[in-house]
């Protein structure tokens, strides 16, 4: 039971269920994101999260002003203690917004085997050098979820070894790459577009217990033809910093999960023309990651029986409404570690990412026979 402060609840509505309020008043459906005002001390409301046929409810996502967090009941909402207390009073003339978003998963036949199946330490060792062929497709719901554009990407990375970044030691891995985007509609009239993309990962690893933590990256990215660049920039540079870090973990059993909570320091640079912007800023991040066990799937580079974890991230930028993301799901090969498949969906669209070819230290990834 929580005591509401704010004008509006929004609801957040994913994909597999709804939400309803007991009363009848208020009903929000998959996908949608709905307002509620609250104007008077006479709110009080208790919703319900109803999953589709397919899909469970797990609990309400916790992150910053998010109601009713980790907790698995209907969440009642009422303003009706309000009354003889000016502070809160105050509220409900406010622009403040407050959020109940539930989490619903997918449910499936997925083999029990443990996470640490898909951790290959390879990737992380010194002298390590790897080859990543990728293609990304992004979905428009604005052109009738048609393909609108097509990104290919091929990969060369090496892992550098030891080193610091904001005083903090970590395995540094370096990438050079070349990013191709396709236009696939005659709506955006522009030929394809070439970028060369140079970058910098930090992490700490535990190889002991197989967590992966990102605590830094650096990335430049550089159009190929930059005085006839159609769209977008032609140069940009990104530092991000996240304490305590981005962290990965591979020590579940199927149905496990885990959270926690970044703050992210970005330093962003872009150029277009003569115009040169510079924006630093931070943000919370509010992450939960659930791993749903091992499934076959089939990505252009072949068939592989891999780890699938699904993201629920919600950021905060500094002095912004928080904005939680539709849930990320990613499949990392079972023996090899490498990302096979990502696929998300958002309020305009959808993006998938699938590999085309793979190497590490020379040997090719190769899928499992059919």
């Amino acid at each position: 039971m929580a005591v509401l402060s704010g004008c509006k609840v929004v609801v957040v509505v994913p994909e597999g269920g709804k939400v309803v309020s007991e009363s009848g008043a208020y009903v929000c459906n998959a996908g949608e994101t709905c307002e509620i005002p609250v104007i008077d001390i006479f709110f009080d409301e208790t919703f319900v999260a109803e999953p589709g046929g397919d899909y469970n409810f797990v609990h309400w996502q916790k992150a910053a002003k998010h109601f009713c967090g980790e907790t698995v009941n209907a969440c009642r909402l009422y303003t009706t203690l309000f009354e003889g207390f000016p502070a809160l009073m105050a509220f409900l003339e406010s622009d403040e917004k407050f959020y109940l978003r539930p989490i619903f998963l997918e449910k499936g036949g997925f083999d029990n085997q443990p996470a640490n199946a898909c951790f290959n330490p390879v990737w992380y060792e010194v002298g390590a050098r790897f080859f990543i062929e990728d293609r990304s497709t992004i979905f428009s719901d604005y052109l009738a979820t048609a393909p609108t554009i097509e990104i290919h990407q091929e990969t060369e990375g090496l892992v550098e070894g030891r080193d610091e970044i904001d005083g903090r030691p970590a395995i540094k891995t370096s990438v050079d790459a070349i990013s191709t985007w396709k236009p696939l509609t005659p709506l955006l009239p522009f030929g394809d577009q070439v970028s060369f993309i140079q970058g910098e990962s930090y992490s700490e690893v535990n190889f002991v217990d197989r967590r992966v933590t990102q605590i830094a990256s650096i990335v430049t990215s550089q159009a190929a033809e930059s005085n006839d660049i159609p769209w977008g920039y032609e140069k940009t540079y990104t530092e991000t910093l996240w304490k305590p870090g981005r962290l990965m973990r591979y020590d579940l059993m199927a149905g496990d999960s885990f959270s926690f909570t970044n703050s992210a320091v970005t330093h962003n640079e872009t150029w277009a023309g003569a115009e040169h912007e510079v924006k630093d800023y931070e943000s919370t991040v509010d992450v939960e990651i659930f791993y749903r066990g091992v499934e076959t799937i089939t990505v252009p580079a072949g068939t592989f029986q891999a780890c699938r974890f699904e993201s629920w991230v919600t950021s905060t930028d500094q002095g912004s409404e928080p904005i939680s993301a539709r849930p990320v799901i990613s499949w990392y090969g079972v023996g090899n570690g490498v990302l096979l498949k990502t696929g998300s969906r958002g309020a305009d669209g959808a993006a998938v990412t699938e590999l085309l070819s793979a190497s590490i230290n020379g040997q090719p990834i190769i899928g499992i026979e059919n």
